[in-house]
This record gives C-alpha cells, structure tokens and sequence, in this order.
C-alpha cells in the first residue's frame, strides 16, 4: 500500500483527506510509542552516562528504578506533540506541491518532491517548536 501522490478532487470535495491527516497522526503516535524505551535509554545514556556506563547497564537500571512501564514516561507529551506535527506536516506538504506546480496538472519531479517537503518539515516543526522546547 503506497501513500496517495495527490488527492482527487472527490477526495478533496468529500473530506477525504482528514482521514489521511488522522492517519499520519495515529502513524506518527505508534511509531513515537514503540521507539519510546529507545528514546528514554538515549536520553537517559545522554543526562548520565559515561564511557564505562554501557546500555545494558543502564536498561537494568531503568527497570530496577521504576519497572517495565518506566520504558514509556514521558512518552504521553510526546505522542501530543507528534500527532499534529504529522498532521501538519502532511497539510503543509500538500500545499507546497500545489504552489510549486502551479496551475498545471504535471507530475511533480524528484526534486520538486523534495522541496516540497523540505519545506513542509520546517513548517512543522517551525509550528511545533515551543512544544520540542517544552517537552525537551
């Protein structure tokens, strides 16, 4: 299953394209909750590790303080900050190809692609920077 390039306009006339926004969304909170016991490691690994502090130590240590769910705190905030970053991410993708194709009905190249969204991301995360600065 592939990602529609571009919505139809009966998508686009029905409302359609609120379900892709909720998916990105719901993806983006999944995908966020899985790598969570990842991320806390790393941050953890990050405040206070040490050359001789090793991952396996330091997820032993993590259990031991706080238990299997002790994985996933702070993961909450997280999953509210990922799920519009997303959504907005997407929105903002859709109309960068808009503007950069015009009045056309070309298939955008790779590279306009790209532009596209290079500009979504700093849109979104330009959106959602107090959050990353909240949460961080």
């Amino acid at each position: 299953m592939n990602v529609p390039d571009d919505f139809t306009a009966k998508e686009m006339l029905t409302g359609m394209w609120w379900r892709h926004l909720v998916a990105g969304g719901v993806a983006g909170a999944v995908s966020r909750t899985c790598t969570a016991p990842l991320d806390r490691l790393k941050v953890y690994l990050q405040v206070h590790g040490n050359k001789t502090t090793g991952i396996r130590k330091c997820l032993l240590h993590l259990l031991h303080e706080g238990g299997f769910l002790s994985l996933w705190r702070g993961n909450g905030i997280n999953v509210l900050k990922i799920a519009p970053e997303s959504a907005l991410k997407f929105a903002a993708y859709e109309q960068a190809k808009r503007v950069i194709r015009g009045n056309y009905t070309r298939e955008l190249s790779i590279y306009e692609r790209f532009v596209a969204g290079s500009l979504a991301g700093g849109v979104s995360q330009t959106v959602i920077y107090p959050l990353e600065v909240s949460v961080g």
